[in-house]
């Protein structure tokens, strides 16, 4: 289902991390673990670092 979000991003666009995990996030009410590896690789940004934003996301809601 989250991959469908892809469509309106460019790939490798690091910009695009955190508009992916709130899309993800609006659609499921949380963030999966597939969803977030699919980002990393979607970005190109380390998955350690995805989870990063995606906890500072959280708390700061």
């Amino acid at each position: 289902m989250h991959n469908k979000i892809f469509e309106s991003y460019q790939p490798n666009d690091r910009s695009t991390l955190i508009p992916l995990l709130q899309e993800v996030q609006t659609i499921y009410g949380y963030l999966p673990e597939n969803a977030l590896r699919d980002i990393s690789n979607f970005v190109k940004v380390p998955l350690s670092r995805v989870y990063g934003v995606a906890t500072f996301i959280i708390n700061s809601v």
